[in-house]
C-alpha cells in the first residue's frame, strides 16, 4: 500500500497505467521487507523465519499477470540498477529500466 500511495502522489500519475509496473514494485518492496524482517529475527524464532519465506517464495513464484511478471521485472531492474535509479526510472517514465 506504500508503494501504492508513492505512485498515486506523482507528478505524472496519469501515465502510470500499467499495472505490471505498479503490483511488481510493490511486490519488489514487499519481497524486500520481508527479507530485511527475516534477516534481523533471532534464531529461536524458526516459525516466524519459516514464514516470511514462504512468502517470499510465494512472491518469486507468482504466475498472476500484474504481479509475478512485475516482481521479475522488478526485482531484475532493482538488483541492476538498484532501488533509488528503479524508482527514478519509474517516476520519470512510467516503465521499469530496460
Amino acid at each position: 500500500m506504500l508503494v501504492d500511495g508513492w505512485i498515486l502522489l506523482l507528478e505524472r500519475a496519469s501515465y502510470m497505467h500499467h499495472l505490471e509496473v505498479e503490483e511488481g514494485i510493490c511486490e519488489v518492496m514487499a519481497h524486500m521487507w520481508l527479507s530485511s524482517e527475516i534477516k534481523s529475527l533471532p534464531s529461536q524464532r524458526q516459525g516466524e523465519m519459516r514464514l516470511g519465506e514462504f512468502f517470499m517464495y510465494k512472491i518469486e513464484i507468482s504466475q498472476l499477470p500484474y504481479y509475478g511478471s512485475g516482481f521479475r521485472k522488478g526485482y531484475k531492474s532493482v538488483m541492476n540498477c538498484g532501488l533509488n535509479w528503479t524508482l527514478d526510472y519509474i517516476r520519470m517514465s512510467g516503465n521499469f529500466p530496460q
